[in-house]
């Protein structure tokens, strides 16, 4: 296996990669102390959004890791977000808020035909 850029020999350790392994160290040690305390004491999170966080950052470090491994030089995490498929929700709900199975394909068929249509119409000028 080859070396991560931030592994290779005569790198400093306090790279990205350090600060994540740091991140997932505080929320271990933050969700044990809730439980030797039996919950006593007032967190900043729930244990289910720091065991979702947790999942979060697990998951960017192994993505990260395999496009390393695969070539890349660099990974544009600022890339990775749900704001395509959150605007589509928000589009789908502003014509129906409580949508049945069938009106949610029936919108979603026609936000993607008007987006394929306006991107034909936008490509011809």
């Amino acid at each position: 296996m080859t070396e991560l850029p931030h592994e290779q020999p005569g790198k400093t350790k306090v790279g990205k990669k350090f600060i994540l392994d740091q991140m997932l160290d505080v929320l271990d040690q933050t969700e044990e102390i809730y439980k030797d305390t039996g919950s006593r004491i007032k967190m900043f999170a729930s244990i289910t959004t720091i065991r979702g966080w947790r999942l979060s950052v697990r998951s960017a470090i192994a993505l990260i890791e395999e496009q390393f491994n695969a070539g890349f030089d660099f990974v544009l995490t600022g890339k990775w977000n749900q704001d395509p498929l959150e605007r589509l929700f928000g589009i789908i709900r502003s014509v129906n808020s409580h949508p049945s199975v069938t009106s949610w394909l029936q919108i979603e068929r026609f936000v993607t035909l008007i987006t394929f249509k306006h991107r034909e119409t936008k490509c011809e000028h």
